[in-house]
């Protein structure tokens, strides 16, 4: 358990010991608490804020409840998948759980800028927000995708694989371009395509509740809470 806390301080000593003897457990059972106290400060703040919630989807708490839980684990467990795809493409072979171990250690950085985001603002935690939402540009959602977090997480990954894998230069720098091209650069696009066909076939007739920029800017609002 102490590894939770050396993971940020000394990184090194950790990967060590999980590339000998590797265990994902306590990120895991964090990484669920986490995903408890989001479900608590959402609960909180709806009751504060007086919403009061139609009958029609009081049957769907459970599920909201349960996908509250188990969402950090399985985002996790997601860019484990890609991570290991990626390093099968640039020629690395490893045991499954040694791979595993370190994405849920490196994403505890994660962790706590989502524990922070609950209690602050995410524009503290963000290097830009998209100032301009009627027209982002591509640089602009880019950047979106970056904070201080994410990269400290992302430089913990690497860091990890090195380790286990002995990486060369030359297979670092592939790894961060597939990397990059992967889990920035298509999102990136593929939102940004998306965002300007909302906003070219957005519009409904007058005075209906259905808008497609609205939904868009609702699930903006939504990652960057989580």
């Amino acid at each position: 358990m102490k590894k939770l806390i050396l993971i940020l301080i000394k990184p090194k000593k950790v990967f060590q010991e999980l590339k000998e003897k590797p265990e994902f457990i306590y990120p895991l059972i964090l990484s669920i608490i986490v995903g408890i106290l989001c479900l608590i400060f959402k609960i909180l703040e709806i009751r504060i804020s007086g919403i009061e919630i139609s009958s029609q989807f009081q049957s769907l708490r459970i599920i909201a409840i349960i996908s509250s839980i188990i969402s950090i684990p399985i985002t996790i467990f997601i860019n484990f998948l890609i991570i290991f795809l990626i390093l099968l493409i640039i020629g690395f072979r490893s045991k499954f759980k040694n791979v595993l171990s370190i994405v849920f250690y490196s994403y505890i950085p994660n962790l706590i800028r989502i524990l922070l985001n609950l209690i602050f603002s995410p524009m503290i935690t963000n290097i830009s927000t998209i100032s301009q939402e009627q027209n982002p540009s591509i640089l602009n959602l880019i950047l979106s995708k970056f904070n201080l977090f994410s990269i400290w997480s992302l430089i913990l990954t690497l860091f990890g694989l090195i380790i286990l894998f002995d990486m060369k230069k030359n297979k670092v720098i592939l790894f961060i371009t597939i990397y990059f091209i992967v889990f920035i650069l298509f999102p990136v696009i593929t939102s940004y395509y998306i965002y300007q066909k909302v906003l070219s076939t957005g519009t409904t007739q007058e005075g209906s509740t259905f808008n497609l920029f609205r939904i868009f800017r609702f699930f903006r609002r939504m990652r960057r809470g989580n």
